[in-house]
């Protein structure tokens, strides 16, 4: 089976507000973002608050963690609110295109409770005019047992 598409999310930065800080061998980029999400699964927005926090470690190595609260409606049409934290590791420190990552979900909504335990998900991150964040139901036999 192939992966299903649960929802996108199309990020929108303000250069103004991102900030970083350089030291001996390490450093840390902080990129508050909002957004609009539309999809199979969700549609709606990207809570203020939101960040991508990008590390490179002394090695090189990339580490991208993102995390933010959608609100919107669910699949059935009910009001509701995820939370994500999307994590990515890219030990050659550069960021490929598309680049995967690997989400987690927390929810109020019934329906994608159920979903999100019921399937894995893969993110992936795709740029160009503005950066999308896509969200696939991982729908091979590997689903995770309740």
């Amino acid at each position: 089976m192939e992966d299903r598409l649960a929802f996108e999310v199309f990020v929108e930065i303000d250069p103004g507000q991102v900030t970083g800080v350089s030291g001996e061998a390490e450093s840390v980029c902080v990129i508050p973002f909002t957004g609009t999400v539309k999809g199979a699964l969700f549609n709606g927005t990207v809570a203020p608050g939101g960040a991508d926090v990008q590390t490179r470690d002394a090695r090189g190595a990339l580490h991208v963690s993102a995390r933010y609260a959608l609100t919107g409606t669910d699949h059935t049409g009910r009001p509701c609110r995820i939370y994500i934290h999307n994590e990515g590791r890219f030990e050659d420190g550069k960021l490929p295109s598309p680049f995967h990552t690997t989400p987690s979900f927390v929810t109020d909504s019934p329906a994608l409770a159920e979903r999100f335990r019921r399937f894995r998900y893969r993110g992936e991150g795709h740029g160009g005019e503005g950066l999308t964040i896509r969200f696939f139901e991982i729908r091979e036999a590997r689903m995770i047992e309740n």
